[in-house]
């Protein structure tokens, strides 16, 4: 049976040590070295450094051990459980920035071990949290990460002389920052000019590792205790701010819900000269912008369209129309597309004429009581 209601004492036990500080070469003990004669290596391990009685790799696994009780009594857990492990930059919200899945994890007397392998890239020297989950259940709070997965940067020689790949390095090959990148090869990535920064190629993703548009914003989480994400807001200090879409015929704005089997739009359409409002089917989970229905349509000279695309009044329906009441001046019937009577009232009394003949007939009211 699967626990329920787990809390985790989680605790990170470091087993990775910058090998400047100690290593053990052979068989017997080495000497400390300094970091400036560490040479990083990119031909044969992963990540290697040059210590005195040859190359050591830097393991690329931490050893994550923790202690799990029942919320109900806090007794100690024995079970079988699968565990999921994920990183994030922010303590309560984000998106994963790394995930790892450990199926059929045993756990004895409420103690666990596993070996993650996070890759070395995400420890650049920002703040980092751990989130577990447990079968289903989630446990908070987050767990911030501190100096001993940092060391993995070694592999990656932050601070060495010579480095093939080095965020402070005094001299690298491949580096943004370095202080000096003698014949370095850009990364053509980014571009600086002035207070501008920018890009050609390529996508940018918010709070997602898989952008699949030129900007792909993803709020993974609502903040606690709100039902409501704001992936994202357009702020002015001005009265007056309007944000822009622009393409050379058609600009639209599509309104998706995974849930729903339709998405919704609104946008600029070339061929009636206006506003449209449509709807259009999901095809393969994605909104089947070539099977559009238009639902209202508003002209460049304010007409409104239901059910047509081309209203020749200020409101056109094609189709039936029910009110609770009108407010109204003269009422026109008509049958493909000709007007045939006019019904029309004064102080005396309601009549209707006959457009094609001009004869007008007074309807004869009794009154009844109500």
């Amino acid at each position: 049976m699967k626990a329920k209601g787990i809390i985790s004492i989680l605790a990170i036990v470091g087993l990775l040590l910058f090998v400047a500080v100690s290593v053990l070469s052979g068989g017997g003990k080495g000497k400390a070295t300094s970091t400036s004669t560490a040479l990083r290596r990119a031909e044969g391990n992963r990540y290697s450094v040059e210590l005195p009685g040859g190359t050591r790799s830097v393991p690329d696994q931490i050893n994550y051990q923790g202690y799990l009780v029942n919320s109900s009594d806090t007794s100690a857990v024995t079970d079988i459980l699968d565990m999921t492990f994920e990183i994030f930059d922010d303590p309560i919200y984000g998106y994963p920035l790394w995930s790892e899945t450990h199926d059929s994890v045993e756990v004895t007397n409420g103690l666990f071990n596993v070996l993650l392998r996070i890759p070395d890239t995400l420890f650049t020297g920002r703040e980092l949290w751990l989130q577990t989950k447990i079968e289903e259940e989630f446990l908070w709070p987050r767990k911030k990460l501190v100096s001993v997965p940092y060391g993995y940067r070694s592999g990656v020689a932050d601070r060495a002389d010579q480095a093939t790949r080095a965020d402070s390095a005094f001299y690298a090959l491949y580096s943004d920052t370095a202080e000096y990148a003698l014949s370095a090869t850009p990364d053509a990535d980014w571009v600086i000019s002035g207070d501008n920064i920018y890009r050609l190629n390529g996508n940018v993703g918010i709070g997602t590792m898989s952008p699949t548009t030129a900007l792909h914003i993803n709020r993974m989480f609502a903040p606690l205790g709100n039902f409501y994400s704001y992936p994202a807001i357009i702020e002015s200090p001005h009265h007056y701010a309007y944000p822009i879409i622009r393409s050379e015929s058609q600009a639209s704005i599509l309104f998706h819900a995974a849930l729903y089997p339709v998405a919704w739009g609104i946008g600029r359409d070339e061929i009636l000269d206006g506003i449209d409002i449509f709807s259009m089917p999901i095809s393969s989970g994605w909104p089947d912008v070539h099977n559009r229905t238009s639902r209202m349509a508003i002209t460049n000279n304010g007409n409104v369209g239901i059910g047509t695309t081309e209203p020749n009044y200020k409101l056109d329906v094609e189709g039936d129309v029910q009110a609770h009441a009108y407010h109204t001046g003269d009422i026109f019937f008509q049958k493909d597309g000709q007007k045939l009577w006019r019904m029309f009232e004064d102080e005396n009394g309601l009549y209707l004429e006959n457009v094609k003949t001009g004869k007008v007939y007074r309807f004869v009211l009794q009154e009844v009581e109500r």
